[in-house]
């Protein structure tokens, strides 16, 4: 058996030092994040009242702004884990800007990002067709749950989707959990045209996965779409809802 000298056995030592050490700053950056992630979470959960008066308003957006005045809606599904702030740039001049696809409520990056709507939507949700994103996260935290909308029974008990701005709550009804293009749905589709938005809606209806088709849903709707990734780099998961009531 061949001996091993005393410059390769002190070579190995030191790699086994290096490594232990990187696995040590790794452990701790990623502790450190983790730990910056759930003082923000608090930090906004924190203003949010977990049961409010009927037709009140549960966030107190004027704190929320404090944090991070590209907070501008929230939104929540009862009885699943989407239950969060939305953002959008208002420093970027960017129809299409992803600042918070990497970026967390106050701005720190951080890989689960935040959920956001892009310049080419307006704020207010008077637009034919609201998209928000996020990440479909195995923790289920962002739009990590949504995947759970592929079981019937999930779908028919969590349909509604509260939307609290600081004036209004707007409620939608979802009708369709489904797979979809990847395709950016503001480029494939001119939402100001009621025909191509009536052409979005059938497209969805006809699309793999869930649909309500006792629904009623028309161009003159106004839509709520939530998006996220899936396995698939070639589709993307949608949730699909109308606007039912505004408050």
């Amino acid at each position: 058996m061949k001996k091993i000298n005393k410059r390769t056995a002190f070579t190995i030592v030191i790699l086994e030092v290096i490594l232990i050490c990187a696995i040590g700053v790794l452990f701790y950056m990623n502790g450190k994040k983790e730990k910056e992630k759930e003082d923000n979470d608090a930090l906004v959960h924190n203003v949010v009242e977990e049961k409010p008066q009927k037709n009140e308003i549960p966030v107190d957006f004027d704190e929320l702004q404090k944090i991070n005045p590209d907070i501008y809606a929230w939104v929540k599904i009862d009885g699943t884990e989407v239950d969060a702030p939305i953002l959008q740039n208002m420093e970027s001049n960017e129809l299409y800007d992803e600042y918070y696809l990497d970026h967390l409520y106050n701005k720190v990056k951080g890989f689960s990002g935040s959920l956001f709507t892009q310049k080419i939507n307006t704020t207010t949700f008077e637009d034919s067709n609201t998209i928000i994103y996020g990440h479909n996260m195995k923790n289920l935290e962002a739009f990590g749950c949504l995947k759970n909308y592929r079981e019937q029974e999930y779908f028919d008990n969590h349909k509604t989707i509260n939307i609290y701005t600081p004036d209004h709550i707007f409620e939608y009804e979802i009708f369709a959990a489904v797979d979809f293009s990847d395709e950016h749905l503001m480029v494939k589709y001119n939402f100001s045209n009621s025909s191509e938005v009536q052409d979005y809606i059938d497209d969805v209806k006809e699309s793999q996965g869930i649909v309500d088709t006792d629904m009623k849903v028309s161009s003159d709707d106004k839509l709520l779409t939530l998006s996220t990734c899936t396995s698939s780099n070639s589709t993307r998961y949608l949730i699909v809802a109308k606007l039912v009531d505004v408050k």
